[in-house]
């Protein structure tokens, strides 16, 4: 779990929360408690994310300083079992 103090939302990360309806639980839920962290092809950056029941939130975050975050995007998309 990434240890955080603030986490800095860019301009575009603010339009994907809001065009996901992505809530503010949902969102420090996938950055506290994520079920997967992994290299982000955004240099310099990790994806965080978390799976419900039928779906999947994302946060992709650069670490600023020791506890600050920059969140640069995120998404929620529904899993479908194939």
């Amino acid at each position: 779990m990434p240890k955080w103090k603030t986490a800095v939302l860019t301009k575009w990360a603010i339009g994907r929360i809001a065009y996901h309806s992505i809530t503010d639980g949902e969102l420090t839920a996938t950055f506290e408690k994520y079920d997967v962290k992994e290299y982000s092809s955004e240099e310099g950056c990790l994806n965080f994310v978390k799976r419900w029941k039928n779906w999947e939130v994302g946060i992709t975050a650069r670490q600023k300083t020791v506890d600050q975050w920059i969140i640069v995007s995120a998404w929620k998309r529904k899993l479908y079992k194939g």
